[in-house]
């Protein structure tokens, strides 16, 4: 018999994400040279407020773009190509941030500069990330591969590899899903086949946490003001890199997971996981499976902070 399971209420919901909070690394009283460039070095080392909050615009860039935060970046080599282009910053002749000598939060700011309509900006951005996608995509892969949780999946992910360098991507969108929910239902602790993303998104969703209480620094300020949960009374207490992490998570875990019938007019440019299994094609895409594949990639990377937020019952504080 199936293991049943669910996401864990409101009050256990708000007093686990004060648990990761407890156990995410503070201001030492000296001064250290070295910050957190990952969500398991957060456990143990500290990021300045200024860094964390260059990433913050990384993500909010890329949200209003319809893009989760590039897990897969390496956040010591993008903070280093941040500096060296801060230092010799120069405009480039259009397109030529595409190439990829420039940091993606520079190329961004060059972009929001260019004084092209809308439409092409996103295009422009897309092809960025894809790009930037495609780059990475074999330490991406095998990643997946060496993953504890993924060893039973060894086959599926190579399968969903070779479909994605062979451009299919009418196979990587709907395969991916799968992959999600089988991912969800391991740290929900359950085998309910009908469990996944969706039981997440609903919980955040319930308890009016979203997106803007969670990111570091705005979930203090504008907690109140906005309605939502009020997770931390200052920076101190804030969930530094793992709650730009968890933010963008949360946000596209409830936009793809959003309920759907016949008469839900989709947005543009967003997937929509019930209406991809009941046969809408429209964003079987290049860009939309890539999107996708970012998606499941985060969520992955967040599996320690996902194990705290998810418990069934209030996650136990670290001694």
């Amino acid at each position: 018999m199936a293991r049943k399971s669910q996401a864990p209420d409101q009050g256990t919901l708000l007093q686990n994400l004060q648990t990761l909070a407890d156990q995410i690394a503070r201001k030492p009283p000296q001064h250290d040279p070295h910050w957190a460039k990952s969500i398991t070095e957060s456990f143990t080392l500290y990021t300045r407020t200024s860094t964390v909050n260059l990433f913050v615009s990384m993500c909010d860039f890329l949200l209003a773009h319809d893009w989760p935060f590039p897990a897969f970046l390496d956040l010591g080599v993008e903070y280093h190509l941040i500096a060296r282009d801060a230092r010799c910053f120069r405009w480039p002749p259009p397109f030529q941030f595409l190439f990829g000598w420039r940091s993606l939060s520079m190329a961004a700011m060059k972009l929001e500069s260019v004084p092209w309509e809308e439409d092409i900006k996103r295009r422009v951005i897309d092809a960025l990330l894809r790009r930037r996608f495609r780059r990475a995509s074999k330490h991406v892969f095998r990643f997946w591969l060496a993953h504890p949780l993924l060893v039973s999946r060894h086959e599926y992910i190579k399968d969903l590899s070779k479909a994605y360098r062979c451009r299919l991507w009418g196979v990587c969108v709907p395969a991916t899903f799968p992959l999600l929910d089988f991912l969800m239902r391991d740290l929900l602790g359950t085998f309910d086949i009908t469990t996944g993303v969706g039981h997440v998104a609903a919980a955040f969703d319930s308890a009016g946490i979203t997106y803007e209480a969670i990111l570091p620094g705005r979930g203090v300020w504008d907690a109140h003001a906005k309605g939502n949960k009020h997770l931390a009374d200052d920076l101190s207490r804030d969930l530094r890199l793992p709650g730009i992490y968890l933010a963008s998570f949360v946000h596209f875990a409830q936009l793809y997971y959003a309920r759907y019938t016949s008469g839900t007019q989709l947005p543009p440019h967003i997937l929509n996981r019930h209406a991809i299994l009941h046969g809408e094609t429209a964003s079987w895409s290049k860009t939309e499976a890539v999107k996708l594949l970012m998606f499941f990639d985060l969520a992955l990377k967040l599996e320690p902070v996902l194990r705290i937020v998810l418990a069934p019952s209030p996650a136990p504080p670290t001694t």
